[in-house]
């Protein structure tokens, strides 16, 4: 069987600071869903809810300082 590997965005690994990308991992993984499922209420198939859900992580990215604390 082959083991289950997530994805992660692209944007969250371009991040230099290893415990940033790593706590922004951990967040990505625990709200993904959550993310995807308010993207695509709100988008009601107009959009594709990935870029979306993308631009949303680099803004949240902007501010994981806030998010740590």
């Amino acid at each position: 069987m082959i083991p289950f590997i997530p994805i992660i965005p692209f944007a969250i690994l371009a991040i230099d600071d290893d415990d940033d990308r790593q706590f922004m991992t951990s967040f990505y993984l625990k709200y993904k869903r959550l993310m995807y499922s308010e993207a695509n209420k709100i988008l009601q198939g107009q959009r594709d809810p990935e870029d979306v859900v993308q631009a949303s992580l680099v803004k949240l990215i902007e501010k994981v300082s806030t998010l740590r604390s």
